[in-house]
């Protein structure tokens, strides 16, 4: 398998009315290992999910609830997934308050 991806890192998150979307981006394989792409895994409730995959070090997580999140990303060849890259984690994106009302005296 490939050597795990190094660099991981995230741009700070985008803000929707809704949700957040989040770029992450690594430092590529070595191009001697061969790698296909890249597999972006999210921890949800204490398990790594598959969230996606990209054939370039990039990829935008996106529609993300307005919390901290934490993403790994393993490279794929042609003999599996490499281990998992250091992970990272966002930081806590306070929601939109609602329900404010606006008095001018």
């Amino acid at each position: 398998a490939a050597t795990a991806p190094s660099g991981l890192t995230f741009a700070p998150p985008t803000r929707n009315p809704q949700s957040l979307d989040v770029v992450l981006s690594w430092t590529a394989s070595p191009t001697a290992e061969a790698v296909s792409g890249y597999n972006v895994y999210k921890l949800v409730t204490g398990a790594w999910v598959l969230v996606g995959s990209s054939t370039t070090p990039t990829f935008t997580a996106t529609g993300l609830a307005m919390s901290s999140h934490t993403f790994s990303v393993r490279s794929v060849n042609l003999w599996g997934e490499s281990p998992a890259s250091t992970s990272v984690t966002t930081p806590p994106i306070p929601s939109t308050p609602s329900g404010l009302k606006i008095s001018v005296n």
